[in-house]
């Protein structure tokens, strides 16, 4: 059964990300991402520190969740990752400028 108070139509708003958001930014993360990521970053990315980062927060929710963090957008740099035998991503990626900065030997691992 639907709840009748949520909106069918969101309003979707961005907002700085603050330290009290810290626990959904980490269940966030962890349900969409098949990386965990150290605490280190999160806390990085709450306090501001060489992250700069929005919270996505539905304003049509009702109550008190009209502020909750139902996503994020964080930015360092813009990093791509491949796998060392994709060449044609690689010549893609060079192609649009990107340059090799690092090598993770090992960093995926395929079954």
């Amino acid at each position: 059964m639907e709840d009748p108070r949520i909106s069918l139509f969101p309003s979707i708003y961005y907002r700085p990300i603050k330290p009290n958001d810290l626990d959904r930014l980490e269940q966030i993360h962890r349900d969409i991402f098949p990386i965990k990521y150290e605490s280190e970053f999160f806390q990085c990315v709450v306090n501001g520190v060489d992250i700069i980062s929005w919270a996505a927060v539905d304003r049509s929710r009702p109550d008190h969740h009209c502020d909750e963090l139902i996503g994020f957008v964080t930015a360092r740099g813009v990093y791509l990752h491949v796998i060392a035998h994709n060449n044609a991503a690689i010549c893609l990626y060079k192609r649009l400028m990107f340059r090799c900065v690092r090598r993770f030997h090992g960093f995926y691992l395929i079954k």
